[in-house]
């Protein structure tokens, strides 16, 4: 007879958390996925899965299922312990299910204050944060308009975008009505491009509380990095930087405290203003993409996906804050367009100094083209330091080093 506890688990893809969440051996997972997420199921994973309590269900239509999904526990005796969601596309989704079956989880609308982007930057200002000018686009007019107001350059974007998918810097009109955007689907914002340096962070929440907040330097915007194949390192902060003139985790628990989120992760983007002041960009109630949980993880030494797994089971932390024991950053090698004739082995990354891990993503032989999104790599190294500068030095060699050739093509491969 299991003797486990049951955790019910929004299960989209094979990602860090899912395997953490497999990894327990205190629970028994339960698999909620959606039907729509099965095409990005990898037949590995599928495989890793096949004994596992797994219930599909139609995410658009969440009363029946949680209906169907009662009468399946009682048929497996199953009484569900605990609720667990890291997904940024279901969220709204999973939290409906899960407050269905009576969990104390976030609303329809704090999910709308960390999905939809224009609500999300009116919540914090109403908060009391600094943020840029802003506004929801419909058409060209309206575009125009806000332009006259705050000038040159402006990025237009989704309101529920991830990834930095569609997202478009924007210098002048003839940029401007390059945009291939369909601004008439309400979909789309526009903002004030922000010249302050980016920051993420992460930070670690339980019963409201911030218990510690994360810092991540990157070395450039990633827009940036992606279009201008750019050094693209994103490596965590063994110390809080010296140009911030406040503190993060102060900054991160009075949002916490004002959106009333309370057991999970929340992963931040924001700006540091020339006189060191935060500017807020964007946030997630998930955990950061881009190696940063990794990259906390190894550099403050605990297991970072394993605590926010202990959070949703109501297990108390009190050993907060970690000191850091050093720097781990990831570093993004983009793809160049072509067909790829030469591209450096894995084997050859991880003999670079610094170098603990690495992966290939991109193949020989296959045609590439540029994605307008941040996250279009052909490789990725993560690189262990002392501090972040040594860190930095370690990515710039590497950056230099890594050999991809191409030759003009022109066929297309999607990845």
């Amino acid at each position: 007879m299991n003797q486990n506890k049951y955790l019910l688990y929004l299960d989209e893809c094979d990602c860090e958390m899912s395997r953490a969440v497999l990894a327990r051996e205190d629970l028994t997972p339960i698999l909620l996925r959606p039907k729509k997420a099965a095409r990005f199921l990898t037949q590995q994973y599928i495989d890793d899965t096949k004994d596992q309590l797994i219930y599909v269900f139609d995410s658009e239509n969440i009363d029946e299922e949680t209906k169907r999904f009662g009468k399946w526990c009682e048929e497996q005796n199953i009484k569900v312990d605990f609720v667990g969601n890291d997904s940024e596309y279901y969220m709204q989704a999973a939290n409906h299910f899960f407050r269905n079956l009576d969990f104390d989880v976030v609303t329809d609308e704090q999910v709308s204050w960390v999905r939809d982007k224009v609500k999300m930057k009116q919540k914090v200002r109403e908060l009391g944060f600094s943020v840029v000018e802003f506004s929801a686009v419909k058409d060209l007019s309206e575009i125009r308009s806000f332009i006259g107001k705050v000038g040159y350059p402006v990025v237009l974007k989704p309101r529920s975008g991830m990834n930095s998918r569609d997202t478009y810097i924007v210098h002048n009109d003839d940029e401007l009505y390059r945009v291939p955007l369909d601004y008439s689907s309400g979909k789309y914002m526009i903002e004030q491009f922000c010249f302050g340096k980016e920051y993420p962070m992460d930070t670690i929440v339980q019963n409201g509380k911030a218990l510690q907040t994360f810092v991540t330097y990157i070395s450039e915007a990633l827009m940036n990095a992606a279009y201008y194949n750019r050094l693209n390192i994103h490596l965590t902060c063994e110390k809080t930087p010296k140009v911030f003139a406040f503190d993060p985790n102060t900054e991160m628990q009075k949002l916490i405290t004002g959106l009333g989120l309370k057991n999970g992760d929340m992963t931040m983007e924001l700006f540091v203003g020339e006189n060191g002041e935060a500017i807020l960009s964007e946030f997630g109630w998930r955990t950061s993409g881009y190696h940063a949980i990794e990259n906390h993880s190894r550099s403050y030494g605990f297991d970072m996906y394993n605590t926010i797994i202990d959070i949703w089971c109501g297990i108390i932390h009190s050993e907060f804050p970690y000191a850091a024991k050093g720097s781990v950053g990831a570093l993004y090698i983009n793809n160049k367009e072509g067909l790829i004739t030469h591209i450096d082995s894995a084997n050859q990354l991880r003999k670079m100094p610094g170098v603990i891990d690495a992966k290939v993503i991109s193949e020989k032989g296959r045609t590439y083209h540029r994605l307008h999104m941040g996250n279009n790599n052909a490789a990725w190294a993560l690189i262990q330091g002392s501090t972040k500068e040594e860190v930095l030095e370690y990515a710039k060699d590497v950056f230099r080093s890594f050999k991809i050739e191409v030759e003009e093509n022109d066929e297309s491969s999607n990845q």
